[in-house]
């Protein structure tokens, strides 16, 4: 039985107020199908429990779509998928969590905030 691997890619954009900072430490991930993937931005200069965070999916020769936005534990999908989910910390921490990951998840996601 072979076992197949999504490969992810993630990357952070910020407009806006250059006190604002976006940072992701880890910038691939690879899973197997089935697992769990959680993808981290660090955000800091900006007031937490008013940032609206934004994620964005892009695929190969695919424009940029964004998937989920949201704050405070309240997010929203621009198109339902139960799969995905979003968390965030009250450190500036926050994740894209895509459960059960498939081929269909290879793609490059974005976090995104601006004021």
């Amino acid at each position: 039985m072979s076992t197949s691997w999504v490969f992810l890619v993630s990357l952070a954009w910020v407009y806006g107020d250059t006190k604002m900072r976006i940072s992701q430490d880890q910038l691939s991930s690879t899973r197997r199908q089935d697992r769990t993937v959680h993808i981290r931005c660090k955000l800091s200069g900006v007031l937490l429990e008013k940032t609206v965070v934004h994620w964005y999916q892009q695929k190969e020769g695919k424009p940029l779509r964004r998937i989920l936005y949201g704050s405070a534990k309240n997010y929203k999908q621009d198109r339902p998928n139960p799969r995905l989910e979003a968390d965030d910390k009250h450190d500036g921490i926050f994740y894209l969590i895509i459960n059960n990951v498939a081929k269909l998840d290879e793609a490059t996601y974005y976090c995104a905030c601006w004021d």
